[in-house]
């Protein structure tokens, strides 16, 4: 029996493509956070670099910068 391709699937998989790995940057400048931050991945904030949009906000808050107001009402 004949190999039959599916056009969908074989016009997005390219075997012969090699998959480059993501380069390691640092350590999430949020303390309390253990994500490592890659290349092309992270969030920078005045220099500092984050594993995400909810890094900065946590190290913010707790460096008194920024206030969540969500608990409060």
């Amino acid at each position: 029996m004949p190999d039959i391709e599916n056009p969908i699937v074989s016009s997005h998989y390219h075997p012969q493509e090699e998959l480059i790995e993501p380069s390691y940057i640092c350590d999430c400048t949020n303390t309390k956070c253990n994500e490592e931050v890659y290349r092309n991945l992270g969030k920078e904030h005045e220099g500092f670099l984050y594993c995400s949009h909810h890094c900065i906000g946590e190290h913010l808050e707790s460096e008194g910068i920024v206030t969540d107001l969500s608990m409060r009402y």
